[in-house]
């Protein structure tokens, strides 16, 4: 187990290495809240309290994009395409392991540098509403258990670099479906009812609207025991296939390979 958190340490120290991309990382992400929260404001000009909720929403959807934004699909897809794929199946490591060690290191760095930031930048729409130390609690247990859900997604469209040319434009169309079907854009109250329904039957839900309405206290008790079950076994759905997209994975490398 070492091993594994020795490949999250160095993507943690490697993040702080570029002190530009980290600036503009920072940058981006209070403008984009800031943008965010100028459109809302307009729209909900003549209601207070839709106002401070809508601040709340957009902070902490905020916080969660950092915190589920990683590039795990393009690490597997420059391994692939260099080669290195192949080498480190010789490693005595589980690559999938490896790649989510690596991610996490990454994803760490991204909360320090940034996260931190803006949680203590936009704190005062934050306060405004009525926080309770246990719903944040269980939100925390919620984004990481859906931490885990989006990093067998992107693991999963990461494997499929084995088989097609490119796969950023793969992970960049499953990163901004996720980003609208979750709720990380627009709160799905909001959706017309057939798009609502699409954004239930999918999984994406769980990563950004969830946990955003159990911290804001908008969600009762018995749809947290629901959509807490079924986000449980749409996990261990997306694993069992993660692990059926490795097997296939290693089959076609070994063929290709000779």
């Amino acid at each position: 187990m070492n091993r594994y958190w020795a490949f999250s340490s160095i993507a943690f120290k490697n993040a702080f290495a570029y002190r530009t991309a980290t600036f503009l990382s920072i940058f981006g992400s209070v403008f984009s809240i800031l943008a965010q929260i100028a459109i809302w404001h307009y729209i909900f000009r003549n209601d207070a309290e839709m106002i401070r909720y809508m601040m709340a929403y957009v902070v902490i959807a905020q916080i969660l994009s950092i915190f589920l934004n990683n590039n795990i699909s393009a690490r597997i897809g420059d391994k692939v395409t260099s080669g290195e794929f192949a080498v480190d199946l010789l490693k005595p490591v589980d690559p999938t392991l490896s790649f989510f060690s690596t991610s996490l290191g990454t994803t760490l760095a991204q909360l320090v540098n940034r996260g931190l930031l803006v949680i203590l930048a936009f704190s005062p729409f934050l306060t405004r509403i009525d926080l309770d130390i246990a719903r944040i609690l269980l939100a925390a247990a919620v984004c990481i258990l859906g931490y885990l859900m989006a990093n067998i997604i992107y693991l999963i469209i990461g494997y499929f670099s084995i088989v097609v040319f490119e796969i950023w434009p793969y992970s960049r169309l499953m990163n901004d479906t996720i980003r609208l079907f979750a709720g990380g854009v627009i709160p799905l109250a909001f959706f017309p009812g057939w798009l609502a329904e699409i954004s239930k039957f999918l999984p994406f839900h769980f990563l950004y609207s969830f946990p955003i309405r159990i911290i804001l206290g908008d969600i009762s008790q018995t749809e947290i025991y629901q959509y807490g079950l079924l986000m449980i076994s749409w996990t261990i759905l997306l694993y069992g296939l993660l692990r059926l997209t490795y097997r296939k994975v290693i089959q076609h490398t070994v063929i290709q390979g000779g």
